[in-house]
């Protein structure tokens, strides 16, 4: 398969794992639905390097925001987690970025990166609940951050453990 037949398939891929997690319901809190979305950045970022995951992260953000409705609950409304959303792009780009130069080998180094990577969507997320959803911050956070923080961090454990036992999978070739 060609570099870019490889590019756009593991583009498309993320987006779909993205649209797909984002149907997986995890009780939380009213405002900002928990999903298995921070599963699948982290995986996809791992994956398929910075290029093809951010790739996909664009588009899932231009599909959602054009009436596919893969956002979370089928919604292509983006009023409350559309930072959330935008956020996964960066997040993916610093996971992916951390794959392509394979610091992603040990348990400790890809839990450390994806803590980085999950701290940029709650930033997203959080400055977009107090700007354009006229939520207050300390509401942004209780909802949008405190909510959802022990399943997200259970989600990126269990990537840094996948990544940690298959890390000959997860080497990246130069490219």
């Amino acid at each position: 398969m060609s570099t870019r037949t490889r590019l756009i398939v593991s583009g498309i891929a993320t987006a779909i794992a993205l649209g797909l997690s984002a149907q997986v319901s995890i009780p939380s809190n009213p405002i900002v639905p928990g999903t298995l979305q921070c599963f699948a950045i982290m995986l996809a970022g791992s994956l398929f390097g910075m290029r093809a995951s951010v790739l996909g992260g664009l588009l899932y953000l231009i599909g959602g925001a054009s009436g596919i409705p893969w956002f979370s609950g089928l919604d292509a409304d983006m009023t409350v987690t559309g930072g959330y959303i935008l956020g996964f792009v960066p997040a993916l780009a610093l996971v992916g970025f951390q794959a392509d130069k394979n610091n992603l080998a040990t348990f400790t180094s890809s839990l450390g990166t994806y803590l980085v990577a999950l701290m940029v969507v709650y930033l997203s997320g959080f400055i977009w609940l107090v700007q354009y959803a006229g939520v207050s911050a300390t509401q942004a956070y209780v909802d949008g951050v405190q909510a959802t923080f022990v399943g997200d961090v259970v989600e990126i454990t269990a990537v840094a453990a996948l990544v940690g036992l298959f890390s000959q999978l997860f080497k990246r070739s130069a490219q």
